[in-house]
């Protein structure tokens, strides 16, 4: 994937915004500094025009330390208007029981401001996403959620 405007590159964090509305997040392996790359690429897309769908594949992602997760749930706090209002829906891929957990537990304390949901499949979560998409009209990027 080229590392441009539309597709950047945070380490081992990556952020598709090729076919916005739908914002595709796929994680690696990833530290404090990706981690903190990750939030500014968050800060950044959260001034995009609403509204957005996203898909977050955590297949190949570290667990998030507990000072990630407080940051993270942190984040969430102060966005949560605004992530309730430009949120269509999260599709969160966790093949993972461990990081279903984590996040389940990150939930319980915060909870997810927009729709969402786990799904062990990257194509189950791309079927969440047309679904969340066709809400949009024609012309939303809706066939943008395509490909694994």
């Amino acid at each position: 994937m080229q590392n441009s405007p539309a597709s950047r590159r945070t380490e081992r964090v990556v952020f598709d915004t090729s076919a916005y509305p739908f914002v595709r997040i796929r994680f690696g392996r990833f530290g404090d500094a990706e981690f903190q790359g990750f939030m500014d690429e968050m800060e950044e897309l959260i001034k995009r025009p609403a509204p957005r769908v996203l898909l977050i594949d955590t297949t190949n992602a570290s667990i998030p330390t507990q000072a990630q997760r407080r940051r993270l749930t942190q984040w969430l706090s102060e966005h949560r208007e605004r992530l309730k209002g430009d949120v269509l829906g999260v599709a969160f891929v966790v093949p993972s029981a461990v990081m279903r957990g984590v996040l389940t537990a990150m939930f319980w304390i915060q909870p997810f401001p927009a729709p969402y949901l786990f799904v062990p499949t990257v194509t189950e979560g791309l079927e969440a996403c047309r679904h969340w998409l066709s809400k949009t009209g024609p012309g939303s990027g809706a066939s943008g959620a395509t490909g694994s």
